[in-house]
């Protein structure tokens, strides 16, 4: 079944390339298709093509996702304005475990991680089809607030703070709440 499955996939990915080579010469299917607005959405969007869905159950709920906003555009429309205003999460948390953050990087990760608890309230407004993402997506409030207070110290404090903090953000944000 799996076989199976996995042979249809390539052939309509054969067929799918060949149609993008005549009408769009130089593209590939990611440049075709590809209207993401984060770097973030743009490395979802690579990831769902190279590795895509073969169970149907989740091919339905991603679909039925895509519906609703489809439907509900004043949440769309205002997700896209939350989005625009978060910065590249991925990266900023990588680099913060790391211990390779910015002040200025430091910043951006608390301001985007205070917009989690407005996203969620979005997905909380189909409790039953965005409980899967819901259950995933932390609550971010507190983290951003104990960053914020990290910002408030003097750049030295907050340097020997990143230093000693070993690397995870939370060890970060722990050593920076005990001396605030």
């Amino acid at each position: 079944d799996f076989a199976d499955r996995s042979d249809a996939y390539r052939r309509a990915r054969l067929r799918a390339q060949r149609l993008i080579a005549t009408y769009f010469p130089g593209a590939n299917l990611l440049s075709v298709i590809d209207r993401t607005q984060t770097a973030m959405g743009g490395r979802l969007l690579r990831r769902w093509l190279r590795n895509p869905l073969l169970n149907t159950t989740e091919i339905h709920r991603r679909q039925e996702s895509i519906g609703w906003f489809k439907e509900n555009r004043d949440e769309r429309r205002v997700l896209s304005e939350i989005l625009s205003n978060i910065k590249d999460l991925e990266r900023l948390s990588s680099r913060a475990k790391a211990n390779f953050i910015s002040a200025y990087e430091l910043r951006a990760l608390s301001q985007s991680l205070e917009f989690i608890p407005k996203i969620k309230a979005i997905l909380k407004k189909d409790v039953a089809r965005f409980s899967q993402l819901l259950a995933h997506l932390p609550d971010c409030a507190e983290t951003a607030k104990l960053i914020a207070e990290i910002r408030k110290l003097s750049n030295e404090a907050r340097w020997y703070l990143l230093v000693v903090g070993s690397g995870a953000t939370l060890v970060i944000v722990a050593l920076a709440k005990r001396f605030i």
